[in-house]
């Protein structure tokens, strides 16, 4: 029997996996192209009620990263399941803004359904957002999104995992 799509499940089973494939595939990724990463967003299974929380602190980014010829730089890492639609919540957005202040923003983007990665810098991801004229959707508890069409992404091969990444997937 098939699944129903990932965004039709209920919220409890959902969460239990939201952010993990999609940051997995980030840390992969990243190990191939040497890039260093710290951990730097919160973990799903916190003690923290986010609700309590400051959205700056809710919504940083997963990770600072550098790579041997940048600066440091912060990555966003997003889920794109097989509607082929990447849906970045206007929130998301708004406060990578405010960490751009800081150092520049990554958004790194997993298609779970194809296991391919694209990447696309917060000003590019804005810029095309106003280009292409991508009107904002609603999720259905009222949070606004950009649904930006995947196609308007270059995607990438994910590379093989490490032996400890699949232990730990």
């Amino acid at each position: 029997m098939t699944q129903p799509a990932f965004n039709t499940r209920p919220w409890d089973e959902r969460t239990a996996y939201l952010g993990t494939t999609a940051e997995q595939a980030f840390e992969t990724v990243a190990a191939h192209l040497g890039i260093a990463l710290e951990r730097l967003g919160m973990d799903r299974e916190s003690p923290l009620k986010y609700n309590a929380l400051h959205p700056f602190l809710r919504q940083r980014p997963d990770y600072v990263a550098q790579t041997s010829n940048d600066g440091p730089f912060f990555v966003e890492v997003k889920g794109s399941g097989s509607d082929g639609v990447v849906k970045i919540k206007l929130d998301s957005i708004e406060t990578a803004q405010h960490w751009q202040l800081l150092h520049r923003v990554k958004f790194f983007v997993f298609d779970s359904a194809r296991k391919l990665y694209a990447t696309m810098w917060l000003d590019d991801l804005r810029a095309t957002i106003k280009r292409d004229k991508i009107v904002a959707a609603c999720f259905s508890d009222g949070n606004q999104y950009h649904p930006v069409p995947r196609t308007l992404f270059k995607w990438h091969r994910l590379p093989a995992m490490s032996e400890a990444q699949q232990a730990a997937a």
